[in-house]
């Protein structure tokens, strides 16, 4: 089954494309400079029942006004449309009898008969970044991230244009150090 859904996740559109990560890097060389601050917040971990249209349009007027605050050219970059993973440094909740600690709703849910990894849960993470995606997808310095904790569902949105490979499930990832390990 997991074989089946990162092949059809490889087949689906990608979520960014080379022309918003180099409007980024862009966006990111004006900070570097200097010349705007940077905003990186959000959730740790998201749900999927967070990516309905009312609590992201919530999550999106916060973060801009946090972003008012601090100027009115701030870029925004919002962990939003990718924390739906979760690193654990143990499987098991020490419970009698055993059950899977829970890993976030791309692989497991967090209620207890829901602690089963299910690959199904992966194109829900899918279909939720997309949801996201289309409530962001024309704010003005407004980029979305998220850490690449799932790296096989990373791999499968590997796209390329321009003979140049990315990563499409967002304009910026980044690799933690429990990931890395």
């Amino acid at each position: 089954l997991l074989r089946s859904v990162l092949d059809a996740l490889r087949y689906a559109p990608g979520l960014t494309d080379l022309g918003e990560i180099d409007a980024l890097k862009t966006e990111l060389a004006s900070v570097a400079r200097g010349e705007r601050p940077a905003l990186h917040a959000g959730d740790c971990a998201e749900k999927f029942s967070d990516t309905v249209a009312q609590k992201t349009k919530e999550r999106i007027e916060l973060l801009l006004k946090a972003g008012a605050y601090l100027s009115d050219r701030t870029l925004i970059l919002a962990r939003m449309g990718g924390q739906f993973f979760k690193p654990r440094s143990i499987d098991f909740e020490s419970t009698d009898p055993l059950i899977e600690v829970y890993r976030g709703d791309g692989i497991n849910g967090y209620q207890l008969e829901e602690r089963k990894p299910d690959a199904n849960r992966l194109l829900e993470a899918f279909q939720a970044a997309t949801r996201i995606k289309t409530q962001t997808r024309h704010l003005q310095n407004f980029y979305l991230t998220h850490e690449g904790l799932h790296l096989a569902f990373e791999e499968s949105l590997l796209r390329q244009q321009r003979a140049q490979w990315f990563c499409s499930s967002a304009p910026l990832l980044w690799i933690g150090e429990r990931t890395r390990g």
